[in-house]
C-alpha cells in the first residue's frame, strides 16, 4: 500500500512539473518561428467583394526597414486571400497591396504578439486616375 501511495505522489509531481515546464521543439540549430497566417478580403469602395484581384503581401522590420517576406497571390471568387509565412517577428509591419483593372488599394498593420495565429488585413480598392506628365517642347532641345 505504501508503494502505491509513493507512486501516486510521484505521478502527481511529474504531472505538475510537465504542466509548468516549457517544451521547445528545435529543428537543427535554429528555432523555427510558428507560422503566421495573413488573410483578408479585397473590396471595392461600395463594399462589393473583388474576385481575382492581384494581392501583394510584404513583411518589414519596423526599425530597420528590412524586407523579411514578400509574396504575391490572388483573391478567390469570394474576394478572400490567404498567405502563410514563418518569416516574422513581434513588431514587424505587414503591408498589403491589391490591384484589379485600374483599381488599387493598400493597407498595413503591426504584428502585436508572437502568440498570434494570424493577421486580418482587409484591403479596399478604388479607381486610380492615370497620371499625365506634360513635357515642354523646348526640353528636348
Amino acid at each position: 500500500m505504501k508503494d502505491k501511495k509513493q507512486f501516486f505522489y510521484l505521478l502527481i509531481l511529474l504531472i505538475i512539473i510537465l504542466l509548468f515546464a516549457k517544451v521547445k521543439i528545435i529543428s537543427g540549430n535554429d528555432e523555427q518561428q510558428p507560422p503566421l497566417i495573413i488573410l483578408g478580403y479585397i473590396r471595392f469602395e461600395n463594399n462589393t467583394l473583388v474576385a481575382n484581384a492581384s494581392v501583394s503581401i510584404t513583411i518589414k522590420d519596423d526599425v530597420t526597414g528590412e524586407i523579411k517576406f514578400s509574396e504575391d497571390t490572388f483573391s478567390d471568387e469570394n474576394g478572400q486571400y490567404i498567405i502563410a509565412t514563418n518569416e516574422w517577428e513581434n513588431g514587424d509591419v505587414v503591408i498589403g497591396k491589391a490591384f484589379k483593372q485600374g483599381y488599387f488599394g493598400e493597407n498595413s498593420t503591426i504584428i502585436h504578439s508572437q502568440n498570434v495565429w494570424g493577421v486580418w488585413l482587409n484591403i479596399t480598392v478604388s479607381q486610380q486616375t492615370p497620371s499625365v506628365v506634360y513635357v515642354d517642347d523646348d526640353w528636348a532641345g
